[in-house]
């Protein structure tokens, strides 16, 4: 599992701030693992910035439906040929925001 090979896992959840409170127990979780990184895309954020850090590579990827789509549709640097895993956070809650269109855009 290599950084330059980009993403293995991505996690969708409904909220910004549930992006950044699993990012914060995952990076506690894989201080011994200093290959595997983790990083969060989610709306209000820069979308440049975001790119970058997915160009560098992330192999662990947290983020919201509408971001993760975006992403998938103009970010050529996104990395996914490698994808293992995909993890749904809260799905019951992710539809009931309103992502039902988002989602399964992103799973086609």
């Amino acid at each position: 599992m290599e950084r330059e090979h980009g993403t293995y896992a991505v996690i969708i959840s409904p909220t910004k701030e549930l992006c950044i409170q699993i990012e914060t127990e995952l990076t506690k979780l894989l201080k011994l693992f200093h290959f595997m990184v983790c990083g969060t895309i989610f709306g209000g954020e820069n979308p440049k910035k975001e790119k970058s850090r997915l160009r560098k590579g992330l192999t662990i990827l947290i983020c919201t439906p509408g971001r993760f789509l975006y992403h998938l549709e103009n970010t050529e640097s996104m990395r996914l040929d490698h994808l293992e895993y995909l993890i749904m956070d809260e799905a019951d809650r992710i539809l009931d925001l309103g992502f039902e269109r988002e989602m399964q855009k992103c799973l086609d």
